[in-house]
């Protein structure tokens, strides 16, 4: 199950790097290995974790801040979270995403044991996140409905 909740976490992050509004300025951003540094629960209806990923940068470095996600199963909301900001310097490197996810209201833990049975052709993506280039403005940056088996073909593809 850990496995499949590191993957909608990257594809949450890629999700943002690749919306239509995002793709012309990041789309030469690439992503390599990555895994599971750390996943704590926290109660019966949350957990703290923390990703790695390898990331080639070749433009610009740029901040993510106030990233927040949900996780819709069939349009119904399943899972929302939120990561902590973090910085995509120019060249290669491996981030560190840290953040909570939890249960939406009237979701229960059982409901979340489906995860198990993981088909993404039923789950899709809201993201909204601050990014702002080195010496730019900050810009609101939110995409919604983003079909997960999208980013994982994408992902794959690359």
């Amino acid at each position: 199950m850990y496995k499949k909740l590191l993957v909608l976490i990257i594809a949450l992050f890629a999700g943002l790097a690749s919306a239509d509004n995002c793709r012309a300025q990041y789309d030469v951003l690439k992503f390599g290995d990555f895994g599971i540094s750390s996943i704590t629960p926290r109660g019966f209806t949350s957990v703290k974790g923390a990703v790695w990923v390898d990331v080639d940068n070749p433009q610009v470095g740029f901040s993510v801040s106030e990233i927040y996600g949900k996780l819709y199963k069939n349009g119904v909301p399943m899972i929302e979270g939120q990561a902590d900001d973090y910085y995509v310097p120019t060249g290669n490197g491996r981030l560190v995403i840290s953040g909570v996810a939890s249960l939406c209201p009237g979701v229960s833990i059982f409901d979340v044991l489906g995860l198990i049975f993981f088909d993404p052709e039923d789950y899709t993506v809201d993201i909204k996140a601050i990014i702002t280039d080195d010496g730019a403005e900050p810009v609101v940056k939110e995409v919604k409905d983003i079909p997960v088996l999208t980013l994982l073909k994408k992902d794959s593809e690359e």
